[in-house]
């Protein structure tokens, strides 16, 4: 799991989802080797309003058509639903895909759909961060956030903008 998935999935784990992250589906992609079709960087779910959320992330530098070719072929198809739904164990009343990507903004308008046309979210990542800064930076103290040990990552953005300042020389 890299630096990305892990923020996301901790993210989702204090915005009150239960989340699993990997799973690794579709079973050998071939006998010689040895992998499986596809996978799911974070799956999230919350019983108080039956969301599921496929979030899938991508930290590279590929063009924006790239990505959107990768993305609707490969993490958000059927199959990947399928798994979703295999893993909850039910169909939840609202199903989300949400793709984490680039290092720059996402275009004015730009749209991506699956392959039998639901919507995928598009987050870019300096958006993400900004959506975590801005709400752990509204929680002063720790005490406010009660950020678990579990969620190392979250810990150390609040920290830094809670205490965080130029020191004077």
């Amino acid at each position: 799991m890299n630096f990305l998935e892990e923020l996301t999935a901790e993210w989702h784990e204090y915005k009150g989802f239960f989340v699993r992250r990997n799973i690794r589906f579709g079973g050998a992609a071939g006998e010689s080797t040895g992998g499986h079709s596809g996978d799911i960087d974070v799956l999230a779910y919350r019983p108080k309003d039956n969301t599921l959320l496929h979030v899938e992330t991508s930290s590279d530098y590929d063009s924006w058509e790239g990505r959107r070719i990768r993305f609707t072929g490969k993490k958000f198809t059927e199959l990947a639903m399928a798994e979703c739904v295999k893993v909850v164990g039910f169909t939840p009343k609202v199903i989300k895909r949400i793709a984490i990507v680039s290092h720059t903004r996402k275009p004015a308008g730009l749209k991506w759909q699956t392959k039998n046309g639901l919507p995928i979210e598009i987050i870019d990542i300096p958006t993400f961060i900004t959506i975590i800064l801005d709400e752990l930076r509204d929680k002063k103290h720790a005490r406010q956030v009660g950020i678990s040990e579990q969620l190392p990552l979250l810990r150390a953005m609040h920290y830094a903008v809670s205490y965080g300042q130029k020191l004077k020389k």
